[in-house]
């Protein structure tokens, strides 16, 4: 298990299903900044100790992973082959690494952004002259070393999705796709973490100030979330009544200062980027004041509060390529896609949704997270 925010409402639901059955490995050094549950044991992921354990297992062990990533295989390998392996599938471990990942994820205007901060990223200021050529070895070999770093993730990949059994995740679009890259064939499990759905009320909530357009987009300082191209789509109603906010307090801090440049270059005074975590009551009322949310993603990313978002009620854009714009259409779910957006009136773009749309999409996400089918789920996978 990382140091993420998901992890104790995991330990939570695991505990209450499966009582004292269950042992949690941290691979972070506590104090942790997100984990605060004390029952989980550290072992890190360099040396010899995660591999000595896992090979102690036996047919009737199951070991969960949490977040993958290349040194956890070295210990795999030690591990019995009669126990069973499940990936509880988070998005960035796995749809990132494959050269074909950089034409899927990524719109042009951020692809060139992103290409350009990583070369020129190597250039800093140096005292001693021989740097510099350093530097310039390294500007000249990147493409290649990123290339080679991209096999080798792939390769591991590949070898982990052949031991692995169970793929556990909401959306077996995804794993349609991560086959597509490593192979594999695990059994898909339904599973997802703890939503906070219970942290606010069920209800839709309206914008009550109707002189304005609320603006959501993203939901990182992440390449992946394609902000520069979203600010091209919409920067031709710029002129209108229309407020953008853009949460930006955790990801890449370097891309995350560009984002606010391009977005205050843009739009001025009604760009608003977030870029410190807030209390959860104050970021609930700026989320209920929103009327629009863009999620720009192409590969699966903002889970939470994508349906976060349209349990509220809100008017919703998602990338055609999403998986998760699939998984709406199989259940019905009304929403928009951010593709159509260029070609779009403002009249149009703002038209929200009627009442009893919101009210069906909220119906929607209700069923497919309630709290029953999430601790069933947890049950069945843990039985």
């Amino acid at each position: 298990m990382p140091d993420e925010k998901f992890i104790d409402g995991f330990i939570r639901a695991a505990e209450k299903v499966s009582p004292a059955q269950n042992v949690y490995l941290f691979t972070f050094q506590p104090p942790a900044r997100f984990v605060k549950c004390n029952i989980g044991r550290y072992i890190p992921l360099q040396g010899e100790a995660m591999g000595n354990f896992l090979a102690t297992l036996s047919a009737s062990d199951k070991v969960f992973i949490h977040w993958f990533d290349n040194p956890i295989m070295p210990h795999l390998r030690k591990m019995p082959k009669e126990v069973q392996l499940n990936l509880l599938f988070w998005g960035g471990d796995f749809l990132e690494q494959p050269e074909a990942s950089l034409t899927y994820n990524y719109e042009p205007h951020t692809l060139r952004l992103v290409q350009r901060m990583y070369k020129y990223s190597l250039f800093h200021f140096s005292l001693n002259p021989l740097n510099y050529f350093h530097q310039i070895k390294l500007f000249l070999t990147l493409d290649k070393r990123w290339k080679q770093k991209r096999l080798e993730d792939v390769t591991v990949r590949k070898e982990f999705n052949a031991r692995l059994n169970r793929f556990c995740h909401w959306n077996d679009k995804d794993y349609k796709r991560i086959q597509e890259y490593y192979g594999g064939n695990a059994e898909f499990v339904p599973f997802f973490y703890d939503f906070g759905f219970n942290s606010f009320s069920n209800q839709i909530f309206l914008n009550d100030d109707k002189s304005i357009t609320n603006i959501w987009i993203g939901n990182s300082s992440t390449f992946t979330n394609n902000h520069l191209d979203c600010f091209e789509d919409i920067k031709r109603f710029k002129k209108e009544q229309i407020h953008i906010t853009a949460p930006l307090s955790y990801g890449h801090k370097r891309y995350g200062k560009a984002i606010i440049r391009y977005g205050k270059k843009i739009f001025g005074k009604d760009f608003t980027p977030l870029t410190d975590f807030i209390p959860i009551e104050q970021y609930l009322s700026i989320l209920g004041k929103m009327d629009i949310v863009i999620m720009n993603h192409n590969r699966t990313q903002a889970g939470v509060n994508i349906f976060a978002f349209l349990r509220m009620g809100k008017k919703l854009f998602l990338r055609k390529r999403s998986t998760i714009s699939a998984l709406c259409n199989e259940h019905g779910i009304k929403f928009f896609y951010a593709d159509d957006i260029p070609g779009m009136s403002f009249e149009s773009f703002i038209k929200p949704l009627a009442f009893e749309e919101m009210e069906e999409n909220r119906r929607i996400v209700n069923s497919l997270f309630s709290e029953e089918n999430r601790f069933a789920y947890m049950k069945a996978m843990l039985a």
